[in-house]
């Protein structure tokens, strides 16, 4: 059964698609285990639970597209993909339905993220690799039909799981650098959104196993840093709140006020910043919106949305090239 989730709604809300594809999700792996599904969006945040319902077997194969371009040449693949069911034999010879595929795929991850490891450029490269080397120990005592029916189900979830991408010529990309990892999790984390910081270890150090990633306590402490300096995260009477904050957060006074010599009206200041206190992918990204920003929440004029743009300049929340937009903290 193939299936291919777009959102057509009859009556929209807040989260209304959310809700809608987790429904109409659960019921697709409740009844049909053996189901491909694909969810066009290009909303990141679903690749938790396309991750979940791989890691949990619930779907014969399911992957997230954020554009209908791809439909050609990403294929919605189960493991191993069409060209290679062709030739395969009897369902005698098919994995059983509990064998768990993370071993498979925890030691072709780690194999591919060794320091100086080979990674094939090309697709059947990859395929013979990862069968004839990586996982060779695993698999032993198995017929040569379910060895390369297993290899292509950990290639497919290192594609579904963008570890690796491929092209319609079948070269393929990696995506499993410490910086790629740390990005997943931050995926991972802001979904999550653990209340307290054991929480908040427990969550990250729980992901990084996942993703075959060393991490210590110290390291998860400097991320948790880096998602306060992002203004993802702050930390208030030892719970976590995530962005948007429901109040803007307080700002230090200003370092350079002295280089323009002109103060912002501060109930005006305070709306600006809250308005910029939201993910970098969420700000504005040019001149002209960032104008249309501020006139729109500080309600100013002409000049004095200028000189609010030169004193977001001036305390280095900011940095203007040409058009763009740059942002420092």
């Amino acid at each position: 059964m193939n299936i291919f989730a777009r959102g057509l709604l009859q009556k929209t809300g807040k989260n209304a698609l959310d809700f809608y594809l987790s429904y109409y999700l659960g019921q697709i792996t409740a009844t049909d285990p053996e189901a491909r599904i694909g969810i066009l969006s290009r909303d990141g945040g679903y690749d938790v639970l396309v991750e979940h319902i791989l890691e949990n077997q619930q779907a014969k194969g399911i992957v997230r597209l954020a554009n209908i371009d791809e439909v050609q040449h990403q294929k919605i693949t189960a493991a191993p993909p069409p060209a290679l069911l062709e030739n395969s034999p009897q369902p005698e010879t098919e994995p059983k339905p509990q064998q768990s595929l993370a071993p498979y795929f925890q030691a072709a991850l780690v194999a591919l993220r060794r320091p100086h490891a080979f990674r094939p450029s090309r697709l059947h490269n990859l395929q013979k690799y990862l069968y004839k080397y990586v996982l060779c120990d695993l698999f032993a005592d198995k017929a040569d039909e379910e060895c390369e029916r297993t290899t292509n189900a950990v290639i497919n979830r290192l594609k579904v799981q963008n570890f690796i991408s491929i092209d319609e010529q079948e070269a393929v990309s990696y995506h499993i650098s410490d910086n790629d990892l740390l990005q997943k999790i931050q995926r991972y984390i802001l979904i999550q959104r653990p209340q307290t910081y054991a929480d908040f270890q427990t969550a990250v150090q729980s992901r990084a196993d996942a993703l075959c990633l060393t991490v210590s306590p110290n390291d998860i402490q400097a991320f948790a840093r880096h998602l306060h300096e992002q203004n993802l995260i702050r930390q208030e009477n030892g719970k976590i709140e995530y962005a948007p904050f429901a109040e803007p957060k307080p700002q230090p006074a200003p370092k350079q006020a002295a280089k323009t010599g002109w103060q912002p009206d501060e109930a005006k200041w305070k709306k600006v910043i809250a308005a910029l206190s939201v993910a970098k992918a969420k700000r504005p990204g040019k001149i002209s919106a960032l104008r249309n920003t501020i006139k729109a929440h500080a309600k100013c004029g002409e000049q004095e949305t200028e000189k609010m743009l030169q004193h977001l300049q001036d305390l280095k929340i900011l940095r203007i090239d040409g058009a763009k937009i740059a942002y420092l903290k």
